[in-house]
């Protein structure tokens, strides 16, 4: 049984860019998640997997400049940089945490047998969840206060 994810609001902070980059990540997660679930052989998709990495690092490099962006404009109201400055103390640390675990997650797909891999198909997912729910909640009342 294959594990989507599909696009829902909930998954959106509300700034345009931002929720491109993660309907992006959702959508190399899918297709991760149906060669896992058909326990196919991982190896031609090795690059998919540090692809997915690099994407994951970029949007929270991207998360982080709108941050900062939004902490020292001068456009920003005292509300939107004090969220902003919470935010972006916060979210640091996260992303650190976050990157770990993803990487933790593709380790085990690259060392395991084809019979376990739907197993990580569900980390995937509830990577995926815990990141843009959890954390990313955050970001959606910063982007309310501009």
């Amino acid at each position: 049984m294959t594990r989507r994810l599909a696009w829902s609001e909930t998954f959106s902070v509300g700034h345009e860019a931002l929720d491109a980059q993660h309907r992006d990540l959702i959508n190399r997660i899918n297709q991760l998640c149906a060669a896992l679930d058909a326990q196919e052989d991982m190896t031609p998709k090795y690059p998919d997997l540090r692809a997915l990495i690099h994407a994951v690092k970029e949007h929270f490099d991207h998360e982080m400049t709108i941050l900062k962006d939004i902490v020292t404009g001068a456009w920003a109201s005292i509300d939107a940089k004090a969220a902003g400055k919470t935010a972006l103390d916060d979210h640091g640390s996260a992303h650190e945490r976050s990157l770990t675990d993803l990487h933790a997650i593709v380790g085990k797909i690259e060392q395991s047998p084809s019979t376990t891999l739907p197993d990580y198909s569900v980390e995937l997912v509830r990577w995926f969840a815990n990141h843009s729910i959890k954390h990313d909640a955050t970001l959606k009342t910063v982007f309310q206060t501009l």
